[in-house]
């Protein structure tokens, strides 16, 4: 599991966990759990370019990456 965008990673089962994600039935407990909300101390973006402690670090080349990353942020409020 990938925090704080709450992304799991299955390996086999894909149809049972979907059937229960969608019936609100069952638990999912992940083997390993990475919690990466540090990153958003250190890391930012405006869509356009990647910071790194407030200084430029490159040019972000898939806007819809930079949103992801900006969406665990929000998540994180």
């Amino acid at each position: 599991m990938w925090l704080p965008w709450r992304i799991g990673f299955v390996r086999g089962g894909n149809h049972s966990i979907a059937s229960g994600v969608l019936a609100g039935e069952g638990e999912v407990i992940p083997d390993t759990v990475y919690d990466m909300r540090y990153l958003l101390d250190i890391v930012s973006t405006d869509g356009y370019y990647w910071y790194m402690s407030g200084k430029i670090c490159e040019r972000v080349s898939d806007y819809r990456t930079a949103a992801f990353f900006e969406i665990g942020r929000l998540l994180t409020l």
